[in-house]
């Protein structure tokens, strides 16, 4: 009877389960790593753009006070326009920083979802059922191949999956009687 191979095919299953319900616990572990990796990406970025608008904001001070030592006028001609072209630099810097920090943020945050999603698939029945299913085939399927009456012999120097002799496959159904032992002795 199967008997045996029935058993084997509920270990089989028993530790598939138990191996997608340990990887499942990592996942969770990673999508919880990843939402925090989120909120600290966040936070880092906004304390960058503060720390950067404070600097620029600063120096921008510093030229406008040094150009009034100087007795230069700020407000027309090459003076403005410097004063202006810096701002305009300080604004796209700090643009590009809130940018890197949404793109770190919303990277974390989708990372940490398909990993969520797919701790969920792998804690969940029909995804188990369909992979217990597939073992079950896969086992008899196996095992009808290795007691066929009609399975391919290997001949000497051959194969194991076939019997190839300039490209003929032999079978001890399509040449009875012809096939060669490779055992010795």
């Amino acid at each position: 009877m199967a008997w045996p191979l029935i058993i084997a095919a509920a270990v089989q299953i028993a530790g598939q389960y138990m191996s997608n319900q340990a990887e499942a616990d990592v996942e969770e572990q990673n999508a919880r790593f990843l939402r925090a990796q989120a909120e600290l990406a966040q936070a880092a970025g906004d304390r960058e753009a503060k720390i950067f608008s404070r600097q620029a904001s600063y120096e921008q001070g510093q030229r406008i006070t040094a150009y009034g030592a100087a007795n230069v006028d700020v407000g027309s001609g090459s003076a403005l326009a410097l004063l202006a072209s810096e701002g305009a630099n300080a604004m796209n810097e700090l643009a590009a920083i809130r940018y890197n920090t949404e793109m770190n943020v919303r990277l974390a945050r989708e990372r940490g979802q398909l990993t969520a999603d797919k701790a969920n698939t792998l804690r969940s029945t029909s995804y188990n059922t369909l992979q217990a299913g597939s073992t079950v085939l896969n086992t008899f399927a196996s095992y009808d191949m290795r007691n066929s009456p009609n399975k391919t012999k290997t001949v000497a120097g051959g194969n194991p999956g076939g019997n190839y002799i300039a490209g003929t496959s032999f079978s001890s159904s399509s040449y009875p009687g012809y096939y060669l032992n490779t055992k010795k002795g």
